[in-house]
């Protein structure tokens, strides 16, 4: 008999994967020939012995050994069923029972390999649950995300569509860690009063005086967008200049 033991996607014993059905039942043909053993400890002789059939009866009246409530023919099913290929699947109860009756060196791997199983399908649940609750939590965010968003552009109105698309898509890419919606393209370029005084030699604060001078923060203009400081997480509105803005701011340096 062969006694090595090593697991993967399903308990693997001697070489042997011990395939598991829907209903959790592990295959007994695969643990017959993971034994090594010829016919005389096959499933079928196995399951006509008096002690197996007192067994199935045992557990038909004890359903809790079973984890189950269900009524006797469901019951019967998720202990033993014969599948497509003529191979026996069974509870793991009687799996063992049956690792046994090959015998107790046996019993022991099968113990062990269904043991390892658990351990790690319960650390693959444990991971696929981490997954789904960080996933159900960004989606959470996104929502209050939006719904926030919302509220504060209600408030508002001079901002231009595009510098809102911009804004939720910067928050909900935060919040994902990823692009997961892109950047609107913006139609014209713009810039800030610091690139704007840059250009015509003058002060970011003057360009914007002389821009509420000359009532050039509008949608004609350029376009509002919400920036964060350097010094601190808070975020306060700016205006973008376009083209059309730093001709007319030009256009009042050279009258004066």
């Amino acid at each position: 008999m062969k006694n090595n033991i090593i697991y993967r996607d399903s308990p693997i014993i001697a070489d042997i994967a011990i395939t598991v059905d829907a209903k959790g039942r592990f295959n007994l043909n695969a643990l017959h020939k993971a034994s090594g053993l010829d016919s005389n400890k096959s499933p079928t002789l196995w399951l006509k012995t008096q002690i197996t059939q007192d067994l199935i009866k045992e557990l038909r009246q004890n359903p809790a050994f079973l984890q189950e409530s269900t009524d006797m023919r469901k019951r019967t099913s998720l202990m033993i069923k014969r599948g497509i290929n003529q191979e026996f699947f069974a509870h793991e109860l009687l799996a063992i029972s049956y690792a046994g009756w090959i015998g107790p060196k046996f019993q022991l791997m099968v113990n062990q390999a269904f043991l390892n199983y658990k351990k790690v399908k319960l650390a693959q649940t444990k991971t696929i649950q981490k997954y789904y609750l960080l996933e159900y939590r960004q989606a959470k965010a996104m929502e209050l995300s939006v719904k926030l968003l919302d509220t504060v552009f209600s408030n508002l109105t001079h901002f231009s569509e595009k510098s809102k698309q911009v804004i939720y898509a910067n928050t909900l890419n935060l919040i994902a860690g990823k692009e997961i919606i892109p950047q609107p393209p913006l139609e014209n370029k713009t810039y800030t009063a610091t690139e704007v005084g840059k250009r015509l030699n003058i002060s970011a604060n003057r360009v914007g005086r002389i821009a509420n001078k000359l009532n050039l923060k509008t949608k004609e203009y350029g376009i509002f967008i919400l920036e964060k400081l350097h010094s601190c997480d808070k975020y306060v509105e700016s205006f973008r200049y376009n083209e059309k803005a730093i001709r007319e701011i030009n256009h009042y340096l050279d009258e004066k």
